[in-house]
């Protein structure tokens, strides 16, 4: 089934993740994510840091996710969001099920897991809107891997907005690429991501 990414979704993706500079800005997602997991260690004993080796990618995921709890349920301490948010990583972004089923114990033992199912399904949205984009630009992506490590984009689509207004596409192309890989945090890297900053150039000139 083709899934094609609504102008309306498309535009509440630009303005939700909206910030000054791209390179910053994915500095920042992956050091959030990274304080992130070096809190869940030293506050739950879960110790996940060997996620950051997904880079930006991880922080595209989970912080819109962090923030999400943050808005929504007042009532959670940081300390559980945080539990809560790496449950969401540890499921998305590790493939072993001893480690999964250590944070969801947690979870339970917090009485969360009501919370938890509701964010869970909060990330499938997320997941579901990446894999729409991506397919709206016709970039292939068949395994949730392979979605997932296109993730660092979702928070940083204002910032490509605002640097996609010039008038030569190459050198906006160029200049975004250079932006992104300055930053250090990206996996994907080459002709893959010429190929996809390219369309999403295109496409937010449309």
């Amino acid at each position: 089934m083709e899934y094609i990414l609504t102008e309306s979704q498309f535009q509440k993706l630009i303005l939700e993740s909206r910030n000054q500079d791209i390179t910053q800005s994915l500095k920042e997602l992956y050091q959030e994510a990274k304080n992130l997991l070096d809190e869940c260690a030293q506050t739950w004993g879960l110790n996940a840091k060997f996620l950051i080796t997904w880079g930006a990618a991880l922080g595209g995921m989970i912080v819109p996710l962090k923030d999400y709890l943050e808005n929504n349920n007042p009532e959670l301490t940081h300390e559980q969001i945080i539990l809560l948010v790496l449950g969401i990583a540890s499921n998305y972004f590790y493939d072993n099920e001893t480690f999964i089923r250590k944070v969801v114990k947690k979870i339970k033992e917090e009485g969360l897991l009501d919370v938890f199912r509701k964010l869970y399904d909060k990330a499938e949205e997320l997941k579901r809107a990446l894999g729409m984009f991506l397919n709206s630009l016709k970039v292939t992506a068949n395994t949730l891997y392979s979605i997932l490590s296109y993730a660092f984009i979702l928070p940083v689509l204002g910032d490509l907005y605002d640097l996609s207004q010039g008038e030569d596409n190459l050198e906006t192309t160029k200049l975004i690429v250079q932006r992104i890989l300055a930053s250090g945090v990206v996996l994907i890297v080459g002709a893959a991501l010429n190929n996809f900053v390219s369309k999403v150039v295109n496409r937010l000139k449309e």
